[in-house]
């Protein structure tokens, strides 16, 4: 196609680049990011000299920042959308399906940053632009309902997770029928939420849904199907006793499924380690080659994906914490877990519920080390904490 393109128009002309724009959508489809990154450069600087500030700059933008947020340069995707998103507010004005798209694309770049404010931001503003011009019951809504409560309940509101949750899985089962994989997804987002506000009930059904509906479409040994093992696990883990056996196994067969389709460099691994370290916790198995081996193996993989500077990367960093304490390391458990409280802090808030557990965790550290004052001190903080929270929580009620 593109030979045909380019001996009838040449190689300057936006039909010429029109070609190179659909043939890098099918590169960044095959994961061939560097051969879809220069189609798209191609096209963008065709397009440039030839349209200016044009709608179809604004879409070859938000492409290369797409393939950057693939990549996990985010502050050059980032850098990009925006772009695209300053071309369409001037030329197709604040209510296009495009904006909202782009408005969608920026909201991922910041969620991954975990930049939860902005990322909020961004993603209602999509949501309302699609309510506009779409109806409230249309699909693409779900899609924007759906991306807001994973903002909320990352940043511990569950009650407000949960509203916009079931919004989008009513919009969708509604839409699709009660077997589509939009159902599982939602399904298994609603699992998450439940386990969190410990409804266990609730959650099991929606897990077991989510993992019964994926395996009918992609197969038992699918990745879908491992995130729903993985959720049911982390509900079995909460029982407590002969759950823990089980969740070991499904967090195992989690693993194997993710380390044969990513490799073992890849968030989902580090995510399942990070599981896995957490029951043979739970066990008492906190020697190197039980839990501490893991945790160690999940922080290096979310450093290299995420950065120093995220809520994985202080989620290990808690665990290692936990398992020193356990080992009578004091003073290695204290450094783990302060750097812990300190990425939440900066990345979640400092009244996150994550932030607080942690602060109880070093308040416990110093209790089993004989440190009476800083440990009555970190209480304290524990209480303030626990009412600034109660307090953000009112505010959404």
């Amino acid at each position: 196609a593109m030979g045909i393109t380019e001996s009838i128009y040449g190689n300057e002309h936006v039909r010429y680049a029109e070609t190179c724009l659909n043939l890098g959508d099918v590169e960044r489809k095959l994961s061939n990011l560097d051969a879809a990154l220069e189609l798209y450069n191609r096209a963008l600087r065709i397009n440039k000299l030839a349209l200016g500030d044009h709608p179809e700059v604004a879409e070859t933008l938000n492409s290369i920042g797409l393939i950057f947020k693939i990549r996990g340069e985010l502050v050059s995707a980032i850098e990009s959308i925006e772009q695209a998103i300053k071309i369409v507010s001037k030329i197709l004005g604040s209510d296009s399906i495009k904006l909202a798209r782009f408005y969608n694309n920026l909201a991922d770049c910041n969620a991954i940053q975990a930049n939860f404010k902005k990322a909020l931001k961004l993603y209602n503003q999509a949501l309302h632009i699609n309510q506009n011009v779409l109806g409230k019951d249309h699909p693409e809504v779900s899609e924007n309902l759906n991306a807001i409560g994973k903002i909320e309940k990352k940043q511990g509101r569950y009650d407000q997770a949960l509203k916009y949750y079931s919004e989008a899985f009513a919009i969708v089962e509604k839409a699709f029928g009660p077997d589509h994989v939009k159902v599982a997804i939602y399904a298994h987002d609603l699992g998450v939420v439940y386990r969190k506000k410990k409804d266990t009930v609730k959650s099991m059904e929606y897990y077991q849904r989510a993992k019964t509906l994926n395996e009918a479409k992609f197969g038992a040994r699918s990745a879908q199907v491992g995130m729903n093992m993985n959720g049911i696990g982390m509900l079995l883990k909460m029982n407590g006793g002969e759950g823990l056996d089980e969740a070991e196994r499904l967090h195992s067969d989690a693993l194997a499924i993710f380390e044969s389709r990513y490799g073992r460099w890849h968030e989902k691994v580090a995510l399942t380690l990070n599981l896995l370290a957490e029951v043979y916790r739970k066990k008492g198995k906190y020697e190197y080659d039980g839990a501490e081996k893991l945790y160690i193996r999940a922080l290096d993989i979310n450093r290299e994906v995420f950065g120093e500077i995220h809520p994985e990367v202080a989620e290990n960093l808690n665990g290692l914490g936990q398992v020193y304490k356990m080992q009578l390391n004091y003073p290695k458990s204290e450094e783990y877990i302060k750097k812990a409280i300190d990425i939440s802090i900066t990345t979640l808030g400092g009244a996150h519920p994550h932030v607080i557990n942690r602060y109880r965790n070093l308040a416990d550290l110093y209790e089993r080390a004989g440190k009476v004052e800083l440990s009555k001190q970190t209480w304290d903080i524990v209480t303030d904490l626990k009412k600034r929270r109660a307090a953000q929580i009112a505010r959404f009620t």
